[in-house]
This record gives structure tokens, C-alpha cells and sequence, in this order.
């Protein structure tokens, strides 16, 4: 029996640009893209060579770098780590996947943020990025059996 790779749903930039507006039009806040070239090379960094295999690993792995790679573009006007989020987790969603992380409630922070905010601050490596998403995946039960 011959094997297929799978089929991986990739994010376009124009797919990471709205995600930035609409954090814009949520907060009643002007976001703008800077430079859509940063953007470009944040999604191909992150999801090279575009087909399986992919460079960055598994799809928690290339989350992770696209999360990385989108923060070091800091391609928004504002937004810029929101954005990097919800990118990540939107990737892994319509891929299967999920993140599962704790919840600090003295710090009010969870560990996803505080991940978020030490990558943003030059404190993660790319490579640390990547582990902390395959770490924390787990597979969305209606794709279970796909």
C-alpha cells in the first residue's frame, strides 16, 4: 500500500493580514500592515518548501516557527503578537490540532502568552518555539480518525 503525505492547509499572508485587521476593527484601533514583504517571509520560512515534508517539522512544529517567524517580522503597526497567535492556532485548527496549556490565575497569564510575550522579547529561539507547540498539541477529536 503507497502511503500519501498529507494534505496540509496552509495560511496565505492575505489570511494573516485580516487576521491583524480585524484585531484592529475589535479594538476600534487603526492596524495597519507595515510591510506585507515581512509577512510573505514569515509564511515562507515557516511553511518551506510549501508541500510535505515540510523544513519546520509536523504541523505543531511549523506552527510554531510560523508563530516565531511572524513576531520577528513585526509587519504591524499594532497587533503584531496577537496576530502571531492567533495564526499559529488558526493553522493548527484547520489542520486538527489544538494547543493545551496552563493557566496561571495569580498572574492572570497562561502559559501560551507568557510563551507569546518571551518570544517577542528575543527570550525563545526559534527552535524552543517549535517544541513548546508539538509539546502542548493534541489532535481535535473530529479529526481524530482523518
Amino acid at each position: 500500500m503507497i502511503r500519501r503525505p498529507p494534505t496540509i492547509k496552509l495560511l496565505s499572508v492575505d489570511d494573516i493580514v485580516r487576521i491583524n485587521q480585524k484585531l484592529g476593527l475589535r479594538e476600534q484601533v487603526t492596524y495597519t500592515c507595515l510591510d506585507g514583504g515581512r509577512v510573505e517571509s514569515a509564511v515562507h520560512a515557516a511553511f518551506y518548501p510549501g508541500i510535505y515534508p515540510l523544513a519546520n517539522g509536523g504541523i505543531a512544529e511549523v506552527a510554531g516557527a510560523l508563530c516565531y517567524f511572524i513576531v520577528m517580522a513585526h509587519a504591524f503597526s499594532n497587533g503584531n503578537k496577537r496576530t502571531e497567535a492567533i495564526a499559529a492556532a488558526t493553522f493548527l485548527a484547520i489542520n486538527g490540532f489544538e494547543l493545551k496549556f496552563p493557566f496561571d490565575r495569580e498572574k492572570n497569564l497562561n502559559a501560551f502568552a507568557d510563551k507569546v510575550l518571551a518570544c517577542a522579547n528575543g527570550q525563545v529561539t526559534k527552535d524552543e518555539m517549535r517544541k513548546w507547540f508539538d509539546d502542548h498539541k493534541f489532535k481535535i477529536q473530529s479529526h481524530a480518525n482523518s
